[in-house]
């Protein structure tokens, strides 16, 4: 018979994770959107370029942009990460975003 354990501790990693990602989601919900979304953005430059994964992208720009400079793929990445952290915390506020009486999607 199988150790039951490593199933039980990565059921209860992905339900602290999950946790923590809705709890996160609400703060950003009890903000305005434009704070929300500068806050995501934030934590995205701080938090993203120091990700393995940012590696992975310089890595991927060193080969399809060659004559670019170091810090002009580094500035690259981290408008990536900001990016990302602007569209997750923006997220809680799609549908205001998304409603004609924002005037912000036309």
């Amino acid at each position: 018979m199988k150790n039951p354990r490593p199933r039980y501790r990565r059921a209860v990693a992905h339900a602290a994770e999950a946790a923590a990602l809705l709890a996160v989601m609400a703060i950003f919900a009890c903000m305005p959107v434009d704070w929300a979304s500068w806050l995501g953005g934030r934590i995205g430059r701080l938090v993203g370029p120091r990700l393995a994964v940012s590696r992975r992208a310089l890595d991927n720009l060193r080969r399809v942009m060659p004559r670019n400079s170091e810090v002009e793929n580094r500035a690259i990445v981290r408008g990536m990460w900001d990016n990302l952290g602007r569209s997750m915390a923006e997220y809680p506020h799609l549908r205001w975003i998304c409603s004609p009486r924002s005037g912000r999607v036309t």
